[in-house]
């Protein structure tokens, strides 16, 4: 249950207020700064969250509507999400560190915040898709994801120590990163499957 309080409180202050947000992760004494506490009692079970919800949602709409809940087609729905998004971020954090080391001269980034930072803005990714698997009609919630360029923007000065003149840069190249990470995924996943 403290899980649960845990997402829900950190992702309405990330959605709601980023700037505070991420001033909250610089204290270091704070156990939701450490790595293993966020991966472990935030993102992994937001995760699941997640994929349970795409799950549900695909496999209460399967295509044969004489089948009140097609199992296989909420499994061949969830799992290229659920991989997406367990393996999107570790991409995106890879490319994130040598685009501070290559474009914004930071040649050793603090590896702590710079997981923080991937993990918590790819969190507002995972609850749009929460949202778009709930209500599929409405197209909209794809512009949406457009926000997680403020939340990077909000990170890329106050939580990674990006200078001021270059945090837009920063803010939407890691913006591209985070978002496209997942969906590289999923198009490997789909290449290695036909």
């Amino acid at each position: 249950m403290t899980q649960f309080k845990y997402i829900v409180k950190f992702l309405i202050a990330l959605i709601t207020q980023s700037e505070q947000a991420w001033n909250y992760l610089s204290n270091a004494e704070i156990k939701e700064s450490k790595p293993d506490y966020m991966l472990w009692n935030y993102y992994y079970p937001l995760l699941g969250f997640m994929s349970l919800v795409v799950f549900l949602c695909a496999g209460w709409r399967g295509p044969n509507p004489e089948v009140s809940f097609d199992f296989q087609h909420g499994m061949t729905q969830m799992v290229p999400i659920l991989v997406a998004y367990f393996v999107g971020p570790y991409l995106a954090l890879i490319l994130i560190k040598q685009a501070l080391v290559v474009l914004f001269d930071l040649p050793n980034p603090d590896k702590n915040r710079l997981m923080n930072f991937v993990f918590y803005s790819t969190s507002f990714l995972m609850a749009l898709e929460m949202l778009m698997a709930a209500f599929p009609a409405f197209r909209f919630f794809q512009f949406i994801a457009l926000y997680l360029v403020y939340i990077t923007w909000n990170g890329s000065h106050t939580y990674i120590r990006v200078e001021e003149k270059r945090r837009w840069l920063f803010g939407f190249v890691s913006f591209l990163v985070i978002f496209f990470s997942p969906s590289i995924i999923q198009h490997l996943l789909q290449f290695l499957q036909g």
